[in-house]
């Protein structure tokens, strides 16, 4: 098999190679824009959309055009159209939407193949690598690559410079798993459960910046739009909720690393977050109802990162030769899993935590039966992932809308 896997480091640019690399995103997202802009022009007009290549001979042409391209190297160019001829190419199998324009702070980034660059260590805890026309530039947290250098991308996060340095290696394919499946209820009080009584609880990041971040879009909300105080207090509060995207994947890594070593097949289920968390506003015409309870609900679930969960420890079985595989969600947390009995209903379960049949008088924590449930529920085929729809059209007037609505 073929392991394809990326070591991310931060990196410490000095303030030249800091002001470079900010010019050289902002370069990639213009040729990212104008190529975009370029397809929808002539898709509108002669009925048909360039590609790759003659978009990056137009770019050749372009930067002997442009002084501030020349300075630019042209891999990193070439990189950002190839991004876009990938994202009409899931456009067109209908795995996504429609690309959109590339946003400033948002989409800062840069991939360099590994031709260009040269990566080597400092020290025991500094590396470097070696960029065009800037020289090596340091990170941090030094930890050898697993294979071959493919690319390194640098990114621009909260004010932030992060290098990406993707590497591959073959390897035998590991010998797959026999073992029986084991089923994990994802939840909320209980981040996890799992089908022989193990019971995760969750790390709940946004609790721990909450009281903090509401100071912070306070005195954002007093400022002079786009004044200097207010970029400084939007840095803080960009760095603030980087910080708990940290602290959730950090905890998510660690417990899929954890299942992943003690057991080679797992069941989860097929959980719908988007319609999971969904608004109960509502319109003025028909309000929704207990819309603050449901906020505070869909706040909740977005902040265990379920699909990320998925994510993590589906690769990580791969890795060793195990597999994760989705059932139904439907009922699972209502019906007794005791043999010959199966009872589905609502009154099976008196408290929250609680389980407890009331036909067979089958008792456990309600998590668990749904984990035990998981685990022997219909193995729902592969499927690949759906179009996302967009919106299209003009929004509601505002008197149409709810003033509390998402």
């Amino acid at each position: 098999m073929l392991l394809q896997r990326a070591n991310k480091y931060r990196a410490e640019p000095s303030p030249y190679q800091a002001q470079a690399m900010g010019q050289w995103v902002g370069a990639c997202r213009h040729e990212y824009n104008h190529a975009l802009e370029r397809r929808q022009y002539e898709y509108r007009n002669y009925g048909f959309s360039l590609a790759y290549v003659p978009q990056a001979k137009e770019l050749t042409v372009r930067r002997a055009a442009k002084n501030w391209l020349e300075f630019v190297p042209i891999h990193a160019l070439q990189n950002a159209l190839r991004d876009l001829d990938d994202a009409f190419s899931r456009f067109f199998k209908k795995l996504c939407g429609h690309p959109t324009p590339r946003k400033k702070f948002k989409n800062d980034s840069f991939t360099l193949p590994a031709e260009d660059v040269e990566f080597k260590r400092l020290n025991k805890r500094h590396g470097a690598i070696k960029l065009p026309k800037i020289g090596w530039v340091r990170f941090r947290g030094y930890r050898p690559l697993g294979g071959d250098l493919r690319s390194v991308t640098f990114r621009r996060k909260a004010g932030e410079w992060f290098v990406s340095v993707l590497w591959q290696k073959k390897r035998p394919d590991p010998s797959k798993s026999t073992d029986d499946p084991i089923g994990i209820d994802r939840g909320v009080a209980v981040f996890a459960a799992t089908s022989v009584g193990q019971l995760i609880d969750p790390v709940n990041a946004f609790d721990g910046i909450r009281d903090k971040l509401a100071k912070l879009q306070q005195r954002l909300a007093r400022k002079v739009k786009f004044s200097s105080n207010w970029h400084k207090l939007k840095g803080k509060i960009s760095r603030l909720r980087m910080h708990e995207a940290n602290v959730r994947k950090d905890f998510l890594h660690k417990e899929a690393t954890g299942l992943a070593k003690s057991h080679g097949v797992y069941r989860l289920e097929k959980l719908r977050v988007r319609n999971m968390t969904a608004s109960a506003a509502g319109t003025v015409e028909e309000p929704g109802k207990n819309v603050a309870q449901k906020s505070g609900l869909n706040r909740s679930i977005l902040d265990q990162g379920w699909g990320m969960f998925a994510t993590f420890l589906s690769y990580k079985e791969q890795e060793r030769g195990g597999r994760v595989e989705f059932t139904p969600a439907p009922y699972t947390s209502l019906r007794c899993p005791a043999p010959g009995c199966g009872h589905t209903h609502a009154n099976n379960r008196p408290t929250r935590d609680w389980f407890c049949c009331e036909v067979c008088g089958y008792e456990g924590h309600a998590d668990v039966v749904g984990a035990i449930n998981v685990s022997q529920g219909r193995i729902l085929p592969v499927e690949p992932p759906k179009r996302i729809r967009r919106r299209v059209g003009k929004r509601k007037p505002v008197e149409e809308r709810v003033s509390h609505g998402a």
